[in-house]
């Protein structure tokens, strides 16, 4: 049904939560579909590929699957919402709607869903010149848990695949 992937690394981002809406087996917009209840709500996964498949395997939660005549999950031709509902750990959600008619059983086009990572870099400089100040020591703090962060020869420190939530980071020891 779709692929997600890291928006600088174009890599598959694994156990992304979509959840996808059916409203029936006519096509119809966006619009109209948010003046409708859903026929049924699923919520799915992606995996280590980034892929999100129409199967058990890669269902988390929600309405009972179509199934065919030997048991196995179908799609029916109709209408579906995608909206990602939990990104994966480090990532930020992505805020949009994809709206899918499938009307053929030939062809169905998946969507691909970039997502940027939650990252943060602060850079430590000498007062009023562009000159960098290394081995500086800041304490970041995330959940009751501490760790110590040390700028490099850039002044820099960075910080990639941030759990969403306060984070607090503040300078513990300058070096001068």
């Amino acid at each position: 049904i779709l692929k997600k992937r890291d928006s600088q690394t174009y890599n598959g981002i694994c156990d992304t939560q979509f959840k996808i809406q059916f409203y029936g087996f006519d096509s119809y917009s966006l619009e109209e579909c948010e003046q409708m209840e859903p026929l049924k709500t699923w919520v799915f996964k992606t995996d280590s590929n980034g892929c999100l498949y129409f199967d058990a395997d890669h269902f988390v939660s929600g309405d009972e699957i179509y199934k065919d005549d030997e048991n196995n999950p179908i799609l029916p031709l109709g209408t579906l919402i995608l909206e990602e509902k939990k990104p994966a750990q480090g990532y930020l959600k992505q805020e949009r709607k994809v709206l899918k008619n499938i009307c053929d059983t030939e062809f169905f086009s998946y969507s691909i869903f970039y997502n940027d990572k939650n990252e943060f870099t602060i850079y430590k400089y000498q007062d009023h010149t562009p000159i960098p100040i290394k081995d500086t020591v800041f304490v970041h703090t995330f959940n009751e848990k501490e760790e110590r962060l040390i700028t490099d020869e850039n002044g820099c420190i960075h910080m990639e695949g941030l759990e969403i939530g306060m984070h607090s980071l503040q300078e513990e020891k300058a070096n001068k």
